[in-house]
């Protein structure tokens, strides 16, 4: 899989202010959908499919990694009662954990809703501001990959589905929205500039199924991926690498730096977060994409695809 260059152009965010409702199963915002139909011979446990040796710990400078599927990892108020998340921990052995600013902030953890499989992964409301907040990031360049599904939202009195800003997380100083309410991809993962990336509209197949997502950050060069394809992306011009000094939010996003009030918030399920301190080399990218997609049941499009 190559590795491309962005295009360069300017984006901006449009926000709608609505009474929302999630389109899941059950008349309560934030519902579980179904868990999906599993054969017998299924174990019921977070049984991971053997993706090979290149687990992240293989690629050097990991430097934060959220794991839905290893269930210790994400500490609850009440195991199998309350699924309400305390804390998220960081695997990467540098204690980057996430919390939410307050317990009625507080995702769920969703287990054996993930793509089929019996993998768990965290489940963010955006009805009731459901995120988690952590460190800053101070790096000179970075790369991120996160599985992830959006979950429509419709407004409950005129059942309109057409998709309200959905704020995956904040690492840099305007908003990241998965997608917007164009339904295009913007995200602002390692910039300052004013103004953040915009992709094309993946469409609805694509935005809101199981899928990788990846953003490779340094001061001369953005780049974002979809399951493995480079995306071409609109630029803001001028483009100014950095991070974040107040913090960062997995599932919530804002249009300014500061991280104490998001005004976007994300809806759907977040499986697995990575984020290594450097822009990795294409095998390194490779082994790491197809790590996700082998244990999430992800298909990697080949060069070009759609």
């Amino acid at each position: 899989m190559k590795r491309v260059l962005a295009l360069i152009a300017v984006s901006t965010v449009s926000f709608v202010s609505a009474v929302l409702v999630v389109a899941c199963a059950g008349d309560e915002p934030g519902a579980l959908p179904p868990r999906p139909e599993k054969d017998a011979s299924e174990p019921d446990t977070n049984t991971l499919p053997d993706a090979g040796p290149a687990v992240p710990q293989t690629v050097g400078g990991l430097i934060l990694w959220l794991d839905g599927a290893d269930s210790n990892s994400v500490q609850r108020k009440l195991p199998g009662s309350d699924e309400s998340v305390v804390k998220w921990l960081d695997k990467s052995g540098n204690k980057r954990d996430y919390a939410p600013p307050a317990p009625a902030n507080a995702p769920k953890f969703a287990p054996g809703t993930m793509n089929g499989h019996t993998m768990s992964s965290v489940l963010f409301g955006q009805v009731y501001s459901q995120h988690l907040v952590g460190p800053s990031l101070s790096l000179s360049e970075a790369e991120a990959f996160v599985v992830v599904q959006t979950v429509r939202v419709t407004y409950r009195i005129t059942g309109d589905a057409s998709p309200p800003p959905y704020g995956l997380w904040h690492f840099g100083t305007t908003a990241s929205l998965h997608p917007g309410d164009d339904g295009r991809l913007r995200d602002s993962f390692g910039s300052k500039s004013n103004g953040a990336f915009t992709s094309a509209d993946l469409g609805a197949n694509a935005i809101y199924a199981p899928h990788i997502f990846d953003v490779a950050a340094g001061p001369q060069a953005w780049n974002a991926y979809s399951n493995g394809v480079a995306l071409n992306v609109e630029r803001p011009s001028p483009y100014s690498f950095g991070f974040n000094t107040t913090g960062s939010l997995i599932g919530a996003s804002n249009d300014v730096e500061a991280t104490s009030s998001p005004k976007f918030f994300f809806n759907g399920y977040i499986a697995e977060v990575l984020v290594y301190n450097r822009s990795l080399a294409s095998a390194d990218h490779d082994a790491i994409q197809s790590y996700l997609a082998a244990k999430w049941g992800i298909t990697l499009k080949p060069d070009g695809g759609t």
